[in-house]
């Protein structure tokens, strides 16, 4: 739209092209961007790298959380000797088989790795199980995270499972692997409902079968699963190929 003016006595003809942008009769000015917009960028920006921050920390501590777990069980893991049920895995981890009267075959399988990669020390005998609890002390802090959780909460729920993960891994049982399986598989749950991407079903899956091959117990967390994708949108998801 052409507009009049007058500008130290000078009559001059010029157009609004734009929110920046106007020409004259005898020239063609082109203004700055619109402060509103730049502002608006640099926020978001400034947002965008803030929130990148805050995940990047708060990984961090989970991360160090995590370590500090293994970091006690190392500590601590050679101050008393065998328990009971340690023995029964220390036999059957000479003698694998793919399944046993108390149990199914992953635990005697970290026993014998164990036993072959720090023989008979003790200490060593329960790293995998001290490392399967940290592993879960993390997720459990990602999933505080993907619920939306900023930096503490994320810490808080993380340090709220140390307690457990300090009990559970101190021997070289099946409660250590069986923990890291459930808390893995509801993990990738969260992931799942929160992307509605059905390839979490895949990791899904694989959780449930490595739970399925620690403790049998594990039917119940596959089962409440189920049950959570047959009364939500979830269903959707048995028509997928990824199921």
């Amino acid at each position: 739209m052409w507009r009049n003016g007058r500008r130290n006595g000078l009559k001059i003809r010029w157009a609004v092209k734009g929110p920046c942008r106007f020409e004259s009769g005898h020239r063609q000015f082109r203004g700055a961007p619109s402060t509103r917009n730049v502002r608006t960028s640099v926020l978001a920006r400034m947002s965008s790298d803030r929130r990148s921050g805050m995940s990047d920390r708060g990984l961090a501590i989970l991360l160090a959380l995590g370590a500090a777990v293994v970091v006690v069980h190392l500590l601590t893991g050679g101050r008393y000797g065998l328990h009971r049920d340690e023995l029964a895995t220390l036999d059957d981890a000479r003698h694998l088989a793919w399944g046993y009267v108390a149990y199914p075959p992953v635990t005697p399988f970290f026993g014998w790795l164990s036993l072959k990669l720090f023989g008979t020390s003790l200490t060593g005998f329960r790293f995998f199980a001290a490392a399967s609890v940290s592993v879960a002390v993390v997720l459990t802090g990602l999933m505080a995270r993907e619920l939306g959780g900023r930096t503490g909460a994320q810490a808080l729920a993380a340090s709220a499972a140390i307690p457990f993960a300090l009990g559970a891994g101190s021997l070289m049982q099946y409660v250590a692997f069986d923990y890291l399986a459930w808390v893995a598989c509801s993990y990738f749950f969260v992931r799942l409902c929160r992307s509605h991407d059905p390839r979490w079903w895949l990791a899904i899956g694989a959780c449930v079968g490595l739970g399925m091959l620690t403790k049998y117990s594990m039917v119940v967390c596959a089962f409440a699963i189920a049950t959570g994708a047959l009364f939500t949108d979830l269903r959707a998801d048995l028509r997928s190929k990824w199921l």
